[in-house]
């Protein structure tokens, strides 16, 4: 399980808390004024936004890294600025690392998006919790 997946796991799961608590609190408000939920709708709703629009960001960024090395490792093979065949060979490799990690990002990125768009159904597993703390501390730890 990569980082990236445990940044989306708690993502997920603080906003499922998160929502869970808001329903509750604003069932109770609701019940007394209607302008309280087109305010908690609207509220909602521009956390989405906020959310989507972070997710793209990080996204971008993500997709941006390889890509740029791709791009650099290319150039200084076609500017001949190698100083032998085996550098050029290297940065042809980097290059094509570069791409290989840039199209398994996109292949996540697609996933992503059948699942929110329901066409891909989600793969429920039970984890143990110890592992997954065990992980993040393991990826955390200096």
């Amino acid at each position: 399980m990569s980082w990236m997946n445990l940044v989306w796991l708690a993502g997920g799961l603080g906003i499922g808390f998160v929502g869970g608590w808001w329903a509750k609190r604003s069932s109770k408000v609701a019940s007394s004024t209607p302008d309280r939920t087109l305010e908690l709708a609207y509220q909602s709703a521009l956390e989405l936004a906020q959310f989507k629009a972070g997710f793209l960001a990080r996204t971008s960024h993500e997709l941006r890294s390889p890509l740029s090395g791709l791009i650099g490792s290319q150039q200084l093979v076609l500017g001949d600025l190698c100083e032998s065949p085996e550098e050029e060979r290297e940065f042809i490799e980097q290059a094509n690392l570069s791409a290989l990690k840039l199209v398994k990002l996109l292949d996540e990125v697609i996933h992503v998006s059948k699942v929110e768009y329901g066409t891909s159904p989600l793969d429920f597993q039970s984890v143990s919790v110890s592992d997954v703390f065990d992980n993040v501390f393991s990826l955390t730890h200096l």
